[in-house]
């Protein structure tokens, strides 16, 4: 009796937590429903940043599944929604519908940037995922259709998890492991998530600066994927000298994107001052070289502007991998370098 007594305990905590969790949830969202204006802005990890010390307190697991699933499915929902009884949604909407350029047919195949490829000798080909989410079944297809096309190097612009969890991270590195393929990875903001900064992720992929040459072509890869932090000073006084004589940045976060209005220093429709500080400064250090263009993620669509200071300077953004809150279907790039240093990205869309 004593023993069932204790089974049937355990089996309504197990049950009681994960509905406090969407109680205290469904509460938290109401109130950001009524104040906050733009709710098409709430993400997933906003919601389980806000309430993760209350959570805690309540000794519920933000690791238990069926929480996060919760979480995922409120965000999705309310962002889907305009519960504010304003125009923000549909002011949005009108603002993406007079940019023609953000294509968000799921079955379109847009060429992203560069130039054409006619009678032109290719020195570089690799590919660029990103946005993965822990969508392993797709960041499996997009490494099939790597190696099936005799690309040999990687780059990986940040979110290979949802939370990032060392398990979840652990189980991506020997995913891109397995296909002896040369990678070179950023964290994403989500990667960064359960351990508030890069400890998990280096603890997994390593902690290095990362400038990577190709034919004589150079790559500077700088980490910007916290949302909240600005990158430390060490390693912008490091960016400050490998830029200088560099082709190409590799970033998370893109650093200009004025279509969907979100980028470095930009979180959610709001400005994080010290951020977006550091993100001008950026621009004006990028501007001031030969950078042909700045590569980056994190929007989930594929798409290339002009910079607005320096118009030679491209704006790069990769399309995501992840088949949830995609703005297209799922897909990634493919990079190729010319002879005559002229370069292109191409879209490759997974069926």
């Amino acid at each position: 009796m004593s023993a069932r007594k204790k089974s049937y305990s355990g089996f309504g905590m197990g049950f009681l937590r994960p509905f406090a969790a969407v109680v205290v949830l469904t509460a938290f969202i109401l109130v950001i429903t009524f104040a906050v204006r733009g709710l098409s802005q709430l993400s997933t990890e906003t919601v389980l940043i806000r309430t993760k010390p209350l959570l805690a307190k309540l000794n519920i697991d933000l690791e238990n599944n069926k929480v996060v699933q919760v979480v995922e499915k409120f965000a999705t929902r309310l962002s889907d929604k305009n519960l504010t009884g304003n125009d923000t949604d549909k002011n949005s909407e009108e603002t993406l519908a007079s940019q023609p350029t953000v294509e968000v047919d799921k079955n379109e195949q847009p060429q992203v940037a560069g130039a054409a490829t006619t009678n032109k000798n290719t020195r570089i080909k690799l590919a660029i995922l990103a946005d993965v989410h822990s969508d392993y079944t797709n960041l499996k297809k997009a490494l099939d259709k790597t190696k099936a096309m005799g690309i040999s190097k990687i780059f990986f612009l940040g979110d290979y998890t949802k939370l990032g969890l060392i398990e979840d991270l652990t189980a991506a590195k020997k995913i891109m492991d397995s296909y002896d393929i040369d990678y070179y990875s950023l964290a994403g903001d989500h990667d960064l998530w359960k351990s508030v900064g890069y400890e998990n992720f280096f603890e997994v992929f390593g902690a290095k600066k990362q400038t990577v040459t190709i034919e004589g072509v150079k790559f500077v890869f700088l980490d910007n994927g916290a949302n909240y932090t600005v990158v430390d000073s060490e390693n912008i006084e490091w960016f400050k000298k490998e830029v200088t004589d560099a082709d190409f940045v590799v970033l998370s976060q893109p650093l200009y994107y004025p279509k969907l209005n979100k980028y470095m220093g930009k979180v959610n429709g709001e400005d994080v001052t010290e951020l977006m500080t550091q993100r001008n400064m950026l621009l004006d250090i990028i501007r001031g070289t030969d950078v042909k263009a700045v590569i980056a993620a994190d929007l989930h669509i594929s798409d290339s502007v002009s910079d607005p200071v320096k118009p030679k300077l491209n704006h790069v953004l990769v399309g995501a991998l992840t088949g949830e809150r995609n703005l297209q279907s799922p897909r990634f790039s493919v990079f190729k370098y010319f002879d005559d240093s002229s370069y292109e990205l191409e879209d490759v869309v997974l069926e």
